[in-house]
This record gives structure tokens, sequence and C-alpha cells, in this order.
């Protein structure tokens, strides 16, 4: 569609979680969240094609989690009640979604996405 895909600066990240976004390319950026986690997570987006990819590897024989979203129009972080979560809202043509991962003080991961 076209939308603006809103992200906060890498400083922002840093304040929040202690680590920051290593660059990939002009508009990439990831998150190496396995320091602070304690599990493979790694968390990216692209600031110009809207794009997230959420992956995971866990240590102990569960499954890999592999999510790609393209449409992002917002990325924030949301650091209230003792919580620090990473939160993205999508928008197609068709669809309409929030992803919502949160790192502190345990990790938990929520996904929605409805049909407009």
């Amino acid at each position: 569609m076209g939308s603006e895909f809103v992200t906060p600066p890498p400083q922002a990240f840093v304040n929040a979680l202690g680590i920051e976004p290593a660059t990939e390319g002009d508009y990439g950026y990831t998150l190496h969240l396995s320091d602070i986690t304690d599990q493979e997570l790694t968390f990216s987006y692209n600031s110009i094609t809207g794009s997230v990819a959420l992956y995971s590897t866990p240590s102990t024989g569960g499954l890999p989690l592999k999510i790609h979203r393209e449409g992002a129009t917002l990325l924030w972080l949301d650091e209230e009640a003792q919580k620090t979560r990473i939160v993205v809202e999508f928008r197609t043509e068709d669809t309409v979604g929030r992803m919502i991962l949160q790192v502190f003080p345990s990790l938990d991961f929520s996904e929605e996405t409805l049909i407009t």
C-alpha cells in the first residue's frame, strides 16, 4: 500500500534493551537478542521495505520459529508495567495486524492478523 514504516532510532533499543541493532545495508537492522533472552533469538526489520522477521532456534529439541511479515507501518518499544516489548503494526491491502515480542521480564510472543 506504500505506507511509511515508522521506526524508533537505534539508540532507543540501546536504552530499552541494552543492545544496539546491527546494521544490514542502508536501511536494515538486526537485534541479536540471545544475550538477554538466553535463547537464540533474532529480530530484524527494514525501514524502507516495511519487512520484519523473527527467528528463534531452541537450544533443546524445540521447533525453530521463523516469521516474516511485510507491510509493517509502525514499530515501537513498549516499556510499561515492568515489561519491555517490541511492538509492530502491519497493514496490507487486505489485512491488518500486530506482532508483540515481550523481552522482559520473560520471553513471550503474540501475533494477530485480521482480514479487512
